[in-house]
C-alpha cells in the first residue's frame, strides 16, 4: 500500500523553528518599528505597505527602546499609541494583530473573512459608482478600494513571509540539526508495516509520496535520506518554497464555501486573486498529486497539518477517494486537544461521516509527534 504523508507548520515547529504566523508577525512589527524608535533624527511620517504612523513631536521624549523587549506586536503598538502615535492600518492587518496574543493566528482564514467585507463594501457602492460615471457627476465613491488594500497587504505579507522562513531555515541549517530527531521522524516515515487496524493482517509499505505545504526546506532533508535508502519516494512542495517566492502559493482554498459562487458571478477578478486554485494551475504538482492517488490503495499520514478549510478542495479530494483506506492522524501533546480538533477538521472534509469513522485510525492506535525538545 502507498503513503501520502501530509506535512505542514506543526512539523517545521517540532523542528524547533518559529514557523507560526504570529512569529512572522511579531517579527516583522518589531523589525518595522525599531529604526524608528532608534532613529537619530525625528520624521513626522513612516510608511510601509501595512501601517502608516505618525509621530508626535514629543515623541522621543518621551518612547523608550524597552517597547522593543515587549513580547508581541499588539503590546508593541499598544504602547506606541500610549505614547501619542497615530497608527493607520487595514482592517486586515487589525485582525492579525488582535488575534496574535490568542497564541494563534491563520492569515489565510482572516484573508476570507476580510474579503467577503470587502464584496459587501463592493456591492454597497457599485451601483453609485456607476450612477456617477454615467452621469459624469463627481465621482466620490470607490467600490474596489477595500479589495485592492486587501491583496495589496497579502501579496506583501506573502514576501515577507517567505523572508523570514528564509532566515529561518538558515537557523535551522545552522543551529537546529538534531540527530535523534531526525532518525525519529525517518522511521514514523518509512515504517515498513501499515497496519490500518488491530484485526487485519499489517500490508508492505509501497511508495511515498512526502506533500509538503511548508515553504522551508525541513521536509527535503527527510526526502534525501529516504532516496538515499532506495525507497520510492517523491516531495511535492505544493505551495512552492523559499527559492522561489514569486511563485509561493499563499492565499484562501474553500470553493465549496456556498458564498464562492456569488464571488465568481461579481464578474471581478481581483475578487478570486486570494484563492490558492489559481495558483495550483501554475505547476503540475496537483495534477501529479491526483495521479498518485488514483493509481493504488493508500493510507494518509497527517504531520503537522490542521487539516483545516483552507485546503478543503484538495483533501476532500484526498480523503474521500475510494483508494483512502486509512487516515493516521499525529499529535502533538503540547497543544491542548490537538487529536480532537484535527479529526473534527477531517470531519469537515467529508459528506458521509461514516465513512470517515471506516478511515480515521482510533486515538488509543495513533502517536505523538516528536520534538525538538523530547528527551
Amino acid at each position: 500500500m502507498n503513503r501520502l504523508i501530509l506535512i505542514d507548520n506543526g512539523f517545521d515547529l517540532a523542528h524547533g523553528l518559529n514557523s507560526k504566523y504570529s512569529d512572522f508577525i511579531n517579527s516583522y512589527v518589531k523589525g518595522f518599528i525599531h529604526p524608528v524608535i532608534t532613529a537619530s533624527r525625528f520624521k513626522k511620517d513612516i510608511d510601509s505597505p501595512l501601517f502608516k504612523i505618525t509621530l508626535p513631536t514629543d515623541f522621543y521624549e518621551n518612547v523608550t527602546t524597552e517597547v522593543l523587549s515587549m513580547e508581541s506586536a499588539a503590546q508593541v503598538l499598544d504602547a506606541l499609541e500610549f505614547n501619542g502615535v497615530e497608527i493607520e492600518m487595514p482592517n486586515f492587518i487589525k485582525d492579525l494583530v488582535s488575534n496574535i496574543d490568542s497564541g494563534w493566528v491563520d492569515i489565510e482564514k482572516l484573508y476570507y473573512k476580510n474579503l467577503l467585507s470587502a464584496i459587501k463594501t463592493y456591492n454597497n457602492n457599485i451601483t453609485k459608482y456607476n450612477t456617477q460615471v454615467r452621469s459624469r457627476t463627481n465621482i466620490d465613491v470607490d467600490p474596489w478600494k477595500d479589495i485592492k488594500e486587501l491583496n495589496k497587504a497579502l501579496t506583501f505579507l506573502k514576501e515577507k513571509l517567505i523572508d523570514y522562513l528564509s532566515k529561518e531555515n538558515k537557523r535551522f541549517d545552522n543551529e537546529l540539526q538534531n540527530d535523534s530527531l531526525f532518525e525519529k521522524y525517518f522511521k514514523i516515515f518509512v515504517d515498513a508495516q501499515i497496519k490500518i487496524n488491530e484485526i487485519e493482517t499489517p500490508l508492505s509499505l509501497g511508495n511515498i509520496y512526502m506533500l509538503n505545504f511548508n515553504y522551508t526546506k525541513v521536509a527535503e532533508e527527510y526526502y534525501k535520506r529516504i532516496k538515499k535508502h532506495a525507497i520510492p519516494v517523491y516531495l511535492s512542495n505544493i505551495h512552492g518554497n523559499i527559492d522561489d517566492d514569486q511563485n509561493a502559493i499563499f492565499g484562501y482554498g474553500d470553493e465549496t464555501d456556498p458564498k464562492y459562487k456569488e464571488i465568481e458571478y461579481l464578474d471581478e477578478n481581483d475578487f478570486l486573486r486570494g484563492f490558492k486554485s489559481f495558483g495550483y494551475n501554475k505547476t503540475s504538482e496537483l495534477q501529479k498529486l491526483f495521479l498518485f492517488i488514483k493509481k493504488e490503495h493508500y493510507e494518509v499520514m497527517v504531520i503537522g497539518h490542521s487539516c483545516g478549510l483552507s485546503d478543503r478542495v484538495m483533501f476532500k479530494e484526498v480523503f474521500e477517494h475510494e483508494n483512502c483506506k486509512a487516515i493516521r492522524v499525529y499529535y502533538c501533546d503540547k497543544v491542548a486537544d490537538d487529536y480532537d480538533n484535527k479529526i473534527y477538521n477531517i470531519s469537515r472534509h467529508f459528506e458521509n461521516n461514516g465513512l470517515m469513522r471506516k478511515k480515521l485510525i482510533t486515538y488509543d492506535s495513533s502517536r505523538r509527534l516528536p520534538q525538538f525538545d523530547d528527551k
